[in-house]
């Protein structure tokens, strides 16, 4: 992913995209691609590489929610049934001492059907 370092996101978000797919990645690749994402105006791009952290990495898991949801309640993406879901599994992903500050971070149209 030296392409999206060297200025050549255009020629990177793609071939992010085709490696995620195939199911070649690591670390990086999955945080590369996010960012290109977002950055790029590219949600499935995003989404793909949030869905793929949740899985591969568990511990990340009510961040990489919170970010879908948010990503859903977009104008890009915007899916209001994805997104109440993905805020849902945020507040469900971590420990209960944590859900005040998830909650915090989930926008209010959202928050009392997630308590």
């Amino acid at each position: 992913m030296l392409w999206s370092q060297s200025g050549q996101e255009k020629l990177a978000t793609p071939r992010a995209k085709e490696l995620l797919r195939a199911g070649i990645f690591d670390y990086d690749l999955i945080r590369t691609a996010y960012y290109l994402g977002m950055r790029n105006q590219d949600p499935e791009l995003a989404i793909l590489a949030l869905q793929l952290r949740i899985k591969t990495w568990p511990d990340q898991a009510t961040d990489g929610w919170l970010k879908l949801g948010h990503i859903y309640n977009s104008p890009a993406a915007l899916d209001e049934q994805k997104a109440l879901q993905a805020y849902q599994a945020a507040m469900q992903a971590g420990p209960d001492a944590f859900k005040p500050a998830v909650l915090a971070k989930v926008p209010l149209a959202y928050q009392a059907k997630v308590q």
